[in-house]
């Protein structure tokens, strides 16, 4: 549960979502004020689904549904650090790379990736 904790969970301005078969937690996401590049931005941070739901749209569903809530809030952009092996997905969805691929000690190689809406 620790690695799952970041700085700013507790924030008014963090929006947590989960998708959720009957009482069980099979994806989630979370988008917190987060500065990028010295422009204010929205991180995502935290996005996951379980094995076994993955490769059924659940993921893009919580991005589309996290952006809709967010639709009104003046902060147009969006970056993320994605898991290399989710690049695809995140492109898929209108993201695009904008770093060298780099290591988190706890979870492998990522790329940072923005999206403007």
């Amino acid at each position: 549960m620790e690695a799952a904790r970041f700085d700013g969970d507790a924030a008014g301005t963090t929006l947590h979502l989960a998708a959720l078969v009957g009482a069980q937690v099979v994806a989630c996401a979370s988008f917190m004020k987060n500065h990028f590049a010295d422009e204010p931005a929205y991180q995502l941070r935290g996005m996951a689904t379980d094995l076994t739901w993955r490769g059924q749209g659940l993921g893009g569903q919580l991005l589309e549904y996290g952006e809709s809530l967010l639709r009104d809030d003046p902060i147009r952009l969006r970056w993320c650090n994605a898991r290399s092996s989710a690049i695809g997905f995140y492109i898929k969805q209108g993201w695009a790379i904008v770093s060298e691929e780099f290591d988190i000690p706890t979870a492998g190689p990522h790329r940072r990736m923005i999206r403007r809406v």
